[in-house]
């Protein structure tokens, strides 16, 4: 698990379904992951990772992994059905998708037909390794509680920003550092290109974006409005640009799809979000004020309703804050997209590719969890020591802390719990903590 606000309760789904066919179920984080291969503390079993192609370290995990008799699955995260057709193409397969790296897996999770299709065109040699089984993280969206406390009959706007170029944690210059040394622009050259014609795109977009908060904050007295920034953006930069208003909430934690479900609308520009509304058959504007020749993401002007500029948003406002018509037509374009109207969840269907992929796993020995728990002691213990010896040296954040959260066991236990009844597993479930960011389930 790489960003828990956006895979945590993915994961619990299917690890629900996974307990179901038997499996005891590891979740942590890369590095954790590397250090006890490393160790050669795990015994072999199946790794679902959450891409295929990333940089030199991902690929010498993915080595790692499979020399030590683990057999590689992913789906992944990044997903790029929401693009145009050249750029899913062009881009996403290319940049993330990588041929090399395919080979080292057995099985590849796909959200849809869209990308089930193209990936295959595109690699008919590896066909059997993709399985249209949609995303666990649909299973989430759909069965997602409402976190925001709802006290009285305000209407709530929910507004999520999407600006992970103009306004990272990271510098500009430093995330196209990033991508080049993870290989991105060396199996798409042209993607450096189109990425900068993005960010021009978003530098663009998000100065209409601020204007618009602010001007349905002080449009909108009587509305709650809560705002949410992706998990990559830098939310100083919000928490200056946007009024204080007493009918403003800027958040960070709340899993997006819980913030949904405790509105009445909710605004975007061309976000993920705008899919998880329409699953979750909540109202969503998409604002699209700067034409973007960019091709990503715009897919959601498709299933959405557009608007161009603030005139654009009251009208938009005024009608679907009372109106719960559904638009079939965008929910079915969007069904071919992301699988969502299936009726066996897709947490189901990936639990029996494992089940189907676990025969080829030897499993006459047994997991000593106890060593694990005493070797991550002492490795964490000298990791956090080296850490803060290094803050203090050079004053250096870690500005990567937001991405996998130190859980405390009842917060998961109680998750799991919820889930497992939603999904009738009636057995028990046993949550160990063995490390800082590593979980063991079992039955």
């Amino acid at each position: 698990m790489e960003i828990t606000s956006r895979e945590l309760d993915a994961n619990l789904i299917l690890i629900i379904f996974s307990l179901k066919k038997n499996f005891n179920v590891l979740l942590g984080d890369s590095s954790t992951f590397r250090f006890l291969l490393k160790k050669k503390m795990l015994l072999p079993g199946i790794v679902l990772t959450k891409s295929i192609t990333h940089g030199k370290k991902k690929s010498e995990l993915h080595d790692e992994f499979k020399s030590q008799g683990f057999i590689l699955t992913s789906i992944d995260h990044e997903h790029g059905v929401l693009d145009s057709l050249e750029i899913y193409k062009n881009f996403f397969i290319k940049s993330r998708v990588d041929k090399k790296e395919l080979e080292k897996f057995d099985a590849f999770f796909c959200w849809g037909d869209y990308d089930y299709k193209n990936l295959i065109k595109c690699y008919p040699f590896f066909k059997n390794r993709f399985f249209l089984t949609g995303s666990n993280r649909v299973d989430a969206w759909k069965n997602a509680k409402p976190q925001v406390s709802i006290k009285d009959n305000t209407k709530r706007v929910s507004i999520f920003s999407n600006f992970a170029f103009s306004n990272n944690k990271f510098s500009e210059k430093k995330i196209f550092s990033l991508k080049k040394e993870a290989g991105y622009y060396k199996r798409c050259p042209e993607l450096l290109t189109q990425e900068r014609l993005f960010l021009n795109y978003q530098k663009k977009l998000i100065k209409k974006f601020v204007n618009l908060v602010n001007f349905l904050v002080t449009k909108y007295p009587n509305y709650k409005f809560l705002f949410k920034p992706h998990p990559t953006e830098n939310k100083n930069f919000w928490e200056k640009k946007l009024l204080n208003s007493k009918n403003l909430k800027i958040l960070s934690q709340e899993n997006s799809v819980s913030l949904i479900k405790a509105s009445d609308l909710i605004i975007q520009s061309r976000c993920t979000t705008s899919v998880e509304a329409t699953i979750n058959s909540i109202n969503h504007i998409n604002f699209i004020p700067v034409n973007g020749k960019h091709g990503f993401a715009k897919f959601v002007d498709k299933i959405s309703n557009n608007a161009k500029n603030k005139s654009e948003v009251v009208r938009l406002i005024n009608y679907l804050m009372f109106s719960k018509k559904k638009d079939l037509k965008k929910i079915k374009k969007l069904n071919k997209r992301v699988l969502f109207k299936n009726k066996i969840p897709s947490s189901e269907k990936m639990s029996l590719v494992f089940k189907n992929l676990s025969k080829k796993i030897n499993h006459n020995k047994f997991q000593i969890f106890f060593h694990i728990k005493i070797y991550l002691f002492f490795y964490e213990l000298y990791y956090d020591l080296k850490s803060n010896f290094y803050n203090f040296l050079y004053s250096y954040k870690n500005i990567n802390k937001y991405k996998f959260e130190v859980f405390n066991k009842e917060k998961l236990y109680n998750e799991i719990l919820r889930y497992s009844k939603i999904y009738k597993f009636n057995k028990e479930i046993r949550v160990r903590k063995l490390g800082k960011r590593f979980w063991l389930f079992e039955n």
